[in-house]
């Protein structure tokens, strides 16, 4: 496909060489934090594998690139959510991106230094209503600052900039 872009680099706030922390129990789960403190992840506990990776900011990564129309970003990176989002405000304002998906891993979130209330007042700063996305319908409900999803697992929100619905870049 002449649309689609591989860079082997892991996105944060700022450009930097740090560990990628390797999850033995769970293919999808490899994090900027030790995996091996997660109470669920004992393979990962018990034998602790990094790798060098280079870290960049979106802004950075897309810096001189054409990208037409873009309406969504997916992230779900298990607790950098924050970082790749501030490291993002270029882009997203460039753009106009009315939509944002965001895995929430509250234990990860914790292990970066944040929380999903940091993210989402963050991410309300910049104009975006938080929706919780479910399985069953309603499949959207709007959250209101104050109110939390309750989940003993990651769960994903939407994250929708009213303003940039209607905006085509």
């Amino acid at each position: 496909l002449n649309n689609i872009k591989v860079s082997n680099t892991a996105l944060g706030l700022e450009t930097k060489t740090s560990k990628i922390f390797i999850n033995s129990d769970n293919d999808a789960g490899h994090a900027l934090w030790n995996v091996g403190r997660c109470p669920d992840y004992s393979k990962s506990r018990m034998h602790c594998i990094t790798r060098d990776v280079q870290v960049t900011s979106l802004d950075n990564l897309l810096q001189g690139v054409h990208v037409s129309n873009l309406r969504l970003l997916n992230i779900d990176t298990g607790g950098a959510e924050l970082d790749i989002i501030q490291g993002a405000v270029r882009t997203l304002e460039d753009h106009k991106v009315p939509y944002v998906v965001c895995g929430i891993n509250r234990f990860g979130l914790q292990q970066m230094g944040t929380s999903e209330r940091e993210l989402r007042q963050f991410m309300s700063y910049m104009g975006y209503e938080t929706y919780d996305i479910q399985a069953e319908a309603p499949h959207l409900v709007s959250l209101a600052p104050e109110q939390h999803v309750t989940s003993e697992h990651d769960f994903h929100v939407l994250f929708a900039n009213q303003a940039w619905l209607g905006e085509v870049c």
